[in-house]
């Protein structure tokens, strides 16, 4: 191999893993957030001043892109997830067809 290839060894079982890996640290990064938002509500009636509302005005939008993100990253996944699993069931039906295509008589 030359120096400018790269080997590149990708399994189903890879996929499937680094998929519900997406997911499950997605799902972790959301539950944390979702923790600080209730955090940041609980503290309007306690932090009044302009420089905690700009603080939560800048949280919000933060917050609300982390909705994209979140999205992005899911569908990714379940990409991933499922392109792994038609690849999966079109090897096995080629090994399947090739195999009975072997072992059947020859009918020339």
């Amino acid at each position: 191999m030359s120096n400018n290839q790269m080997d590149i060894s990708v399994s189903y079982t890879g996929l499937k893993e680094a998929s519900e890996a997406m997911i499950n640290k997605v799902d972790v990064m959301k539950q944390a957030l979702d923790k600080a938002t209730t955090v940041m509500s609980n503290t309007e009636d306690s932090f009044k001043s302009e420089s905690a509302d700009m603080l939560r005005e800048k949280y919000h939008s933060l917050y609300a892109k982390f909705g994209d993100f979140y999205d992005s990253i899911t569908k990714y996944a379940t990409f991933l997830s499922t392109t792994a699993t038609k690849y999966e069931e079109a090897d096995t039906s080629i090994k399947k067809n090739a195999e009975d295509l072997l072992t059947s008589e020859y009918e020339g």
